[in-house]
């Protein structure tokens, strides 16, 4: 096995995160820049300087099950929720391939 090789499963999730990346986040860019363009100083750090489109493309990466994959192992029952346990659990070096991707 490569070492770049992955599950089949993995590699659909790859694939997933891949199209996520160069469809959603990096057209989005544009947006956020210009969402904390004229923020400065304390303005900068305040609730209202978070950009909208933050919020929008994480949740759409969790309806993409495309959220909490660093997760190595599930979660205590203490912390678990559904919307915190990511789609599949990934060894550290399946996740480290897909950090290639967001960077």
């Amino acid at each position: 096995m490569s070492l770049f090789q992955l599950r089949p499963e993995v590699e659909a999730l790859r694939q997933k995160l891949d199209e996520f990346v160069s469809d959603e986040c990096q057209p989005a860019e544009q947006e956020y820049e210009d969402h904390v363009a004229n923020r400065t100083g304390e303005a900068r750090w305040s609730v209202d300087a978070v950009p909208p489109v933050l919020s929008r493309l994480k949740n759409e990466a969790r309806r993409l099950g495309l959220w909490n994959l660093f997760l190595p192992h599930p979660l205590p029952p203490t912390v678990s929720s559904a919307s915190r346990e990511p789609t599949m659990y990934l060894s550290n070096r399946e996740y480290g391939i897909l950090c290639e991707i967001t960077g």
